[in-house]
């Protein structure tokens, strides 16, 4: 059997049983939170365990009270369920789509393109459900959707503004490239979230997101090498030089988020600024790709993406030495 084989049989066994074993299909509903569980649990517990929120250590901040304390921990948390409905809806399940449909000018094999609706199907689950508890977070908060959706995020901004706005090849290559990239990372990024949440409905959300991402990476890690066998050379390289901008994205710290909840519990621009930039190293993005990206930078060695011509010096330039 050789490796391109089986790097498809081990996808499918998992999605073979997805009638079983998908959120959508097989887990209850356990992530509802109402105005009194929440104030059960938030009387003695915060929105997330403060050591992962690393502006909070700051000295600027020291014997803020514990109110602003719990909103900067709710919008922590408020941000990342935000991103995963818009990162689902916008980017990934579009891709899927155009997977599924035929309409992405790659051939796949049949059986992707009918597992492509079933990863399709799962991640509008997560969207939903992650917009779900976005409202019920905002509700309790005081901060309806119907004033601020969405919340500004540094990350998206720096996605979108890598794909080419015309419908190119180009414009193709950076959006499937995006979509490998989230679900590549998505399992770890979730798992390691997961452990600061101390709020139980939205622990359960996470535990079970994540179990299916576990699936999708391997789906997408085997889709990856399918269509990269596909492209011709030229594309090869372009993906390859776009690949650690997209990866740096990623992991871009969130700022505009962080400067506008800073902004809302009194801290001025200037504080801001040095409380950010103290809390988040030089280096802090590249170590929390390296964290976070493992799966990612397993496929592109795995398929000699880093031998084309400039593709190691435009990871070099990133930041990304080991590359």
């Amino acid at each position: 059997m050789n490796n391109k084989n089986s790097n498809l049989l081990r996808y499918q066994k998992y999605l073979d049983n997805w009638d079983s074993v998908s959120s959508v299909r097989s887990k209850p509903n356990k992530y509802q939170m109402t105005s009194e569980h929440l104030d059960a649990e938030l009387n003695e517990r915060r929105w997330f365990i403060k050591e992962g929120v690393p502006i909070l250590e700051h000295p600027l901040l020291k014997g803020m009270d514990r109110e602003c304390e719990q909103y900067l921990l709710g919008r922590f948390l408020l941000q990342f369920l935000e991103y995963g409905t818009i990162l689902e809806h916008e980017f990934v399940n579009t891709i899927l789509a155009d997977m599924a449909l035929g309409e992405s000018g790659v051939p796949i094999p049949d059986r992707m393109r009918v597992d492509a609706f079933k990863i399709y199907t799962d991640e509008a689950y997560h969207a939903q459900f992650n917009m779900e508890a976005t409202q019920q977070i905002r509700d309790y908060i005081g901060m309806p959707v119907s004033e601020a959706w969405p919340l500004q995020n540094s990350r998206l901004i720096g996605l979108r503004k890598l794909i080419p706005q015309n419908k190119s090849r180009e414009n193709f290559l950076v959006r499937f490239g995006i979509v490998v990239a989230s679900e590549t990372i998505a399992p770890k990024e979730l798992t390691e979230t997961m452990k600061g949440i101390v709020i139980e409905p939205i622990y359960n959300l996470f535990v079970d997101h994540a179990e299916d991402e576990k699936k999708h990476c391997m789906y997408f890690s085997a889709l990856f090498e399918v269509v990269w066998n596909y492209l011709s050379d030229d594309e090869k390289q372009y993906l390859g030089l776009i690949f650690p901008k997209i990866l740096k994205s990623f992991v871009d710290i969130n700022k505009v988020a962080l400067f506008d909840a800073l902004a809302k519990i009194g801290v001025d621009k200037q504080s801001a600024k040095m409380i950010i930039d103290d809390s988040y190293p030089e280096d802090f993005c590249v170590k929390r790709a390296l964290s976070v990206a493992s799966s990612t930078f397993f496929n592109l060695e795995r398929l000699g993406v880093y031998s084309i011509s400039g593709v190691r010096d435009a990871f070099k330039a990133e930041g990304f030495a080991r590359a």
